[in-house]
């Protein structure tokens, strides 16, 4: 089955029908009978709904899929029972290709890092005096 871009689902009337969607898991919310899972692809800033049970995928699996992890649903586009959506996936079956690493606060520190190194260096080779942000901040704070 081909891949349908999330965008195009949520402007279809193609109830009933069935759909493959791949993207990134943004959130999930389950219990043991269900489990709500919110997909994004990148085709459009909102996300489609995906509701499956452990009968479709199994505890480990539903376990795996978390916040950034990267999976392939197939299921029948339906209307949402819920508020919010027009329609929802069906799952009937979840395939799991990996995981989003969130290095956002280490890159975060690097680049800092990077750049408080690079302005010390340019005042220093300039004759003048260095003081990170977070020195002065001290030096504020206690003065």
């Amino acid at each position: 089955m081909r891949r349908t871009k999330i965008k195009a689902l949520l402007s279809s009337s193609k109830i009933g029908e069935k759909v493959k969607v791949s993207g990134w898991v943004r959130t999930k919310r389950d219990n043991k009978n269900v489990a709500f899972i919110a997909l994004n692809d990148g085709s459009t800033i909102k996300n489609i709904q995906i509701v499956t049970t452990p009968e479709v995928a199994d505890e480990k699996v539903l376990k795996d899929i978390n916040t950034g992890a990267c999976i392939s649903v197939n299921g029948e586009l339906v209307a949402s029972q819920g508020k919010g959506q027009a329609v929802e996936i069906q799952a009937e079956s979840v395939e799991i290709h990996g995981y989003i690493i969130l290095f956002k606060s280490i890159f975060q520190t690097c680049l800092l890092q990077e750049f408080s190194f690079n302005n010390a260096f340019f005042f220093k080779s300039s004759g003048s005096l260095y003081i990170s942000s977070q020195c002065f901040k001290l030096l504020c704070c206690y003065a």
